[in-house]
């Protein structure tokens, strides 16, 4: 980013306008990448999401991550962290931690009122968290607050009856705004 200001007096006194003019550059060879469903397919909705499907894109354009490594090292070599598990829906899992958010390219068919339901749990060290969904930008579910069990496990299934949702091709982001938990 380029910053140019420019200020002049008005007559005799302290006082003084500034004009800002902001260029937005773009730096040689900083091109951000492109954002695309995983597997070259948006998710249907009605449908099932399975969140190590995550879109294609990278850090800060498909998801946030606060490590640069995948440290489950399964499945995808990205630096979300990606467990495999057989109590895991599709056999694995992913852990967020607070602030970290991933990405989902959705073509939903109709404008309808859904339900929603995360699958996921949380840990002793972590008794809770909370998760949000938006669409486009919109946070469409409000804060979906997940309470766990002693231990890491067992997995619960915490739904939302009335979450509005309109036609067509969207961008759906799921965030995790407390501690952490992990979601399948």
């Amino acid at each position: 980013m380029d910053v140019n200001l420019r200020c002049r007096t008005l007559s005799k006194s302290l006082l003084f306008t500034c004009f800002i003019v902001v260029f937005f550059l773009v730096a040689p060879g900083h091109v951000r990448a492109a954002q695309t469903p995983y597997g070259g397919n948006a998710w249907t909705v009605p449908g099932t999401i399975e969140v190590e499907n995550f879109d294609e894109g990278g850090e800060g354009v498909s998801f946030h991550d606060l490590t640069v490594t995948n440290e489950g090292g399964a499945y995808r070599n990205t630096a979300v962290d990606i467990y495999a598990s057989t109590n895991a829906g599709n056999g694995y899992y992913v852990v967020l931690e607070q602030g970290e958010w991933l990405e989902f390219t959705v073509n939903i068919e109709q404008t309808a009122l859904y339900e929603m339901s995360v699958h996921g749990t949380v840990t002793s060290t972590y008794p809770s968290a909370e998760i949000h969904v938006f669409v486009d930008g919109l946070d469409v579910a409000g804060t979906i607050s997940i309470q766990g069990g002693p231990g890491f496990g067992p997995w619960y299934e915490w739904l939302v009856p009335a979450v509005v949702l309109k036609a067509g091709q969207h961008v759906m982001k799921l965030e995790l705004r407390l501690t952490w938990g992990s979601i399948t």
